[in-house]
C-alpha cells in the first residue's frame, strides 16, 4: 500500500475517519478521529479494527472531536466490543467532566459523551486534567499534528450547555433550506453569517503532517464541525496570512460544507485544491450547501488554472445533482467531483 491511507467512511450526515501512514519506525500506525452513529458503526469502523487487529496494530490515537451524536454516537458499541481489548494507546476527548472535577459533579446524564468519559478516567486512558485547544502542537511516530481549534473560551462555553439531554437530539439544525437549484455565480458572498453553535465551535480541528525523505511530505487539515473565524485567528497566530498562505494537500471542509463553517477570512490564509465533504446529501439539513463551493471557487486569491476536486465519500443522485452542467464546464470555475468506488462504505485516499 502507499504510505497513507484515508478513509472517509460513509456514516450519513456524520464524520467517521480512518488515516493509517507509515511512521519513523517503519511500522504502519492508525490514527481515528470521530466514529459516526450508532448504527452506522458496524458497517464502517468496526470493519477497520477487525482488520488493524488481524495486522497486530494498534489505534495509536482515536480523536472524538465533540459531542454530537453524528460524530460520537458510534462510541458505544465500540466500548462495549473493544472497551477490555486495550487497543488504543490515547484518546483525545474534550467532555463535560474532564473540563470540570467529575468528582464533586452530580450532574447526570445519559448521552455517549458521559459513557465515553466514564471508560476514559476507568481505564487511564486520559489524564482527566488535559484537555486539547489552542495552537498545541503533538509528535506521533514522525507524525505531526498541529492543533487549530478549539479555543479555551469556546470550551467554557460549551460546559454551560453540556447537560443537555443529547439523547433525544440527533444534531443541530443550522438551516433547513435546500440552495442547490441556485447558480455559482448567483450567490451573494459578501455577507457571511457564521454557525454559532457552542458544540460545533468546541470541535478538535487539526493538521496532520509528515514529512518522507524531506521530499514527499503531506498536510491535511481537519476541520470537524469547527467555527471558521477560530481556526483564522489561530491560523493567524501562527503567521499565516493573504501573503504567506498556509499550503496544504487536502481540507476535509467543516459541518458538512454548511454554508456557515467556510468563511473567506479562513480562505484567505490557506492554499489548497482538493476538499473532502463528509455527507449523503439526504439529511435534513441539506448539506452540502451549494454556497460554500460558490465561496470557494470564486475566491479571489484562487488560481483558476488550478483544478478544485470535492471529494465526496458518497455517490448519491441528490449530490451529482447539486451542480448544473454547463457549471462542470466553465473553464472560469475550473472543477470536478469524485466519488467513491460502487460497494464500498467509505472514499479511500492512497498519498
Amino acid at each position: 500500500m502507499e504510505q497513507i491511507s484515508l478513509k472517509i467512511f460513509q456514516v450519513k450526515a456524520g464524520d467517521c475517519i480512518s488515516l493509517k501512514y507509515k511512521g519513523d519506525d517503519e511500522k504502519f500506525h492508525n490514527i481515528f478521529i470521530d466514529c459516526g452513529y450508532s448504527g452506522t458503526f458496524d458497517r464502517t469502523l468496526n470493519k477497520e479494527i477487525i482488520d488493524i487487529k488481524s495486522k497486530n496494530e494498534r489505534i495509536d490515537l482515536f480523536i472524538l472531536t465533540h459531542t454530537h451524536q453524528d460524530h460520537i454516537g458510534g462510541i458505544t458499541k465500540f466500548i462495549r466490543k473493544y472497551g477490555q481489548d486495550d487497543i488504543v494507546d490515547r484518546f483525545w476527548f474534550n467532555g463535560g467532566r474532564l473540563l470540570i472535577n467529575f468528582e464533586t459533579s452530580n450532574k447526570v446524564s445519559v448521552n455517549q459523551g458521559y459513557e465515553l468519559e466514564k471508560y476514559l478516567i476507568q481505564t487511564g486512558k486520559q489524564n482527566v486534567q488535559k484537555i486539547i485547544y489552542g495552537i498545541e502542537n503533538y509528535k506521533i511516530f514522525g507524525a505531526k499534528i498541529q492543533i487549530v481549534g478549539p479555543r479555551i473560551e469556546d470550551l467554557d462555553k460549551f460546559l454551560k450547555s453540556w447537560n443537555k439531554d443529547y439523547s433525544i437530539l440527533s444534531e443541530k439544525i443550522t438551516t433547513n433550506m435546500c440552495d442547490w437549484n441556485k447558480e455559482i455565480a448567483e450567490f451573494n458572498l459578501n455577507n457571511f453569517e457564521e454557525d454559532g453553535d457552542d458544540d460545533n465551535k468546541s470541535s478538535i480541528a487539526l493538521i496532520f503532517e509528515i514529512n518522507y525523505d524531506n521530499k514527499n511530505s503531506r498536510k491535511i487539515l481537519f476541520l470537524a464541525d469547527s467555527s471558521p473565524n477560530v481556526i483564522a485567528k489561530n491560523l493567524s497566530n501562527m503567521g499565516y496570512s493573504k501573503e504567506n498562505r498556509l499550503k496544504l494537500d487536502y481540507v476535509k471542509l467543516s459541518h458538512h460544507a454548511s454554508k456557515g463553517n467556510t468563511s473567506d477570512d479562513l480562505l484567505n490564509l490557506i492554499e489548497c485544491n482538493r476538499f473532502i465533504i463528509s455527507t449523503n446529501g439526504t439529511n435534513r439539513d441539506k448539506f452540502p450547501h451549494k454556497e460554500t463551493f460558490a465561496r470557494i471557487l470564486r475566491h479571489p486569491l484562487r488560481d483558476k488554472k488550478q483544478k478544485v476536486e470535492f471529494i465526496f465519500n458518497y455517490d448519491t443522485m441528490e449530490l451529482r445533482n447539486i451542480f448544473k452542467k454547463h457549471e462542470y464546464q466553465d473553464p472560469n470555475l475550473n472543477f470536478e467531483c469524485l466519488y467513491p468506488k460502487k460497494g464500498v462504505t467509505y472514499y479511500e485516499l492512497c498519498l
